[in-house]
Formats: structure tokens, C-alpha cells, sequence
């Protein structure tokens, strides 16, 4: 198991943990922190909505930490208690351990997360890299997980070269007209403009990863057909990391119990981009 920080340096770190405090400060609805001793090292989580509520895990994408579920909170937290770790390895408080894609560490982390919360068959949703991790426990721990959804997981077919460069070129020349540009295209053309706190969030984060070798493995069909029932894709129209209709045919031909959703005037980040079709959909899917 490889263990290393995600940040280029202790001053990133800092740099990126104090948006996270200043992200936090203007959190929507009152939150409660925790850490949780794991073999991988400690985890971080925010927790928020009615103790009483069932309880969802939020799993954040690449390059990101929980704060990245601020546009949808105020929203989920009114009907369910969302538990939003910052997944090992990325740039949140959480372990710097960085485990291969092609295993199931990650897997077993979540799982000792989960005990460690004393959850009992949350629900899990994942976007992005966590929509990635959340079928691979839903697969490596059927019997953890109530309901599960996917918002454009990376995982669902191979990545455009495109989209792969682009990625390269904004981890290798970060300056903030390159990033202001990368942001962009990962959102709808059609989609409202973030908050400039959103953005320089973004920039600050990526200023100060360290680039991650690792790369996600596409989903087999085996794999999708066993997903639980109860699973709900979501999909941005305008994604560019993939194409969304044949992503959409190949899991509705392999998965059909899937329900599958596509939003219009969405891109990859489409939980920013359209946050409160995203969280109806959410919502009545979970509650």
C-alpha cells in the first residue's frame, strides 16, 4: 500500500485545508466534524441533517474534498443525514495514502469508515472518482449498502484522449486562466456560472496536488449487471470525459433494473451545474 501526501508541499497543504475552513464557515446547515482511525490512516468527515433521517455517504471526485457537496447539503440534509468523508489520498484532511485503482483497498477503506461511524447499510452516492469507489463497494460489500447513485461515474467507459489532455496540460501549466478554462469545459456550456469562491477553491487545489499515476479501470459488464437493484445513474448530457448516450445504452443493455437519468444542460460536474434538479433527483431516489 502506498502511502505519500497528496500535496506538493506543506505549504499547499495549508493553502488548501484553509479554503476547506473557509468553505465550512459558510456550510448552509449546521455540520458536525469526526475523525476516524482507519488501517489506512485517519479519515475525515463532515456530518449534517436529522440525526434520526437514513443516513446517505457522500463520496466526493478527483482532485477534490467533501466541500465539493456544498451546492447540494442545504437540499439532501433536509431529508437525510449525509456523512461526506474526504477520501484518502486527495487533498482533504483525511490520510495521504493513495492505494492502486486495481485493488479493492479503497473498498476496504470505506467499509472501515463506515463501521467506524456504527452505520448500518447507509445508502452510498458517489460523482465522478467517487462514483468509481462507491460501485466498488457496492460490489465488494453488497450486504454494507441500502441504495446507491452513481452522478457520472469516471469508471463507465474509457475517457476521451481529449479530456485526458486537457487534464494534463491543467495539472502541468496551472495558472488560473488555463484552470478558469478547464473548469469551463467541465461544466454544460449551457450551465450557470459558479461562485468566484467556488473557483478559486478549485485553483488552489489543483495549484497544489501532486499528480495521481494511478488511473480508474473501466467497469466491466459483469460488474454493472451485479450493482444492487436499487441503483440510480446520473448523467450530464454535455459530459466530456465520455460519451453519455452509448454510456447510458451500455448500462441500460447490460443493467436494465438501473435507472438511469440524463440532465439536460449538464456536464461532468453536473451536481454543480444543475444542483437542485440533481438533489430532486436524489431525494426521490432516497427518501
Amino acid at each position: 500500500m502506498e502511502r505519500q501526501s497528496a500535496y506538493r508541499s506543506e505549504q499547499a497543504r495549508a493553502a488548501v485545508l484553509a479554503a476547506y475552513d473557509d468553505a465550512l464557515s459558510r456550510w448552509p446547515v449546521t455540520y458536525e466534524t469526526k475523525f476516524i482511525d482507519t488501517s489506512f490512516g485517519q479519515t475525515h468527515v463532515v456530518v449534517c441533517g436529522p440525526p434520526e433521517a437514513p443516513p446517505l455517504v457522500l463520496l466526493h471526485g478527483a482532485v477534490g474534498n467533501a466541500t465539493a457537496w456544498a451546492p447540494n447539503v442545504a437540499s439532501l440534509a433536509r431529508g437525510l443525514r449525509l456523512f461526506a468523508p474526504d477520501v484518502i489520498g486527495d487533498l482533504g484532511k483525511s490520510a495521504g495514502t493513495r492505494p492502486t485503482y486495481k485493488s479493492d483497498d479503497h473498498a476496504y477503506w470505506l467499509a472501515e469508515v463506515v463501521d467506524g461511524l456504527g452505520l448500518d447499510r447507509p445508502s452510498v452516492c458517489g460523482a465522478s472518482l467517487g462514483g468509481w469507489l462507491a460501485h466498488r463497494f457496492a460490489l465488494r460489500f453488497p450486504d454494507k449498502v441500502d441504495r446507491l447513485a452513481l452522478i457520472a461515474p469516471a469508471s463507465l467507459q474509457r475517457m476521451r484522449v481529449w479530456f485526458v489532455v486537457r487534464w494534463i496540460l491543467a495539472a502541468a501549466v496551472p495558472r488560473p486562466s488555463v484552470l478558469r478554462s478547464f473548469r469551463k469545459y467541465l461544466s454544460s456550456p449551457n450551465s450557470t456560472e459558479p461562485p468566484e469562491s467556488a473557483f478559486e477553491s478549485f485553483l488552489i487545489r489543483w495549484r497544489a496536488q501532486r499528480p495521481n499515476p494511478h488511473y480508474v479501470p473501466v467497469i466491466s459488464d459483469g460488474d454493472l449487471s451485479r450493482l444492487p437493484p436499487r441503483t440510480l445513474l446520473l448523467l450530464g448530457r454535455d459530459d466530456v470525459i465520455y460519451d453519455t448516450a452509448k454510456a447510458a445504452a451500455r448500462v441500460q443493455s447490460v443493467a436494465p433494473s438501473i435507472k438511469v437519468s440524463v440532465i439536460p444542460d449538464a456536464g461532468h460536474a453536473l451536481a454543480a451545474d444543475r444542483p437542485q434538479v440533481v438533489n430532486d433527483e436524489l431525494l426521490n431516489f432516497f427518501c
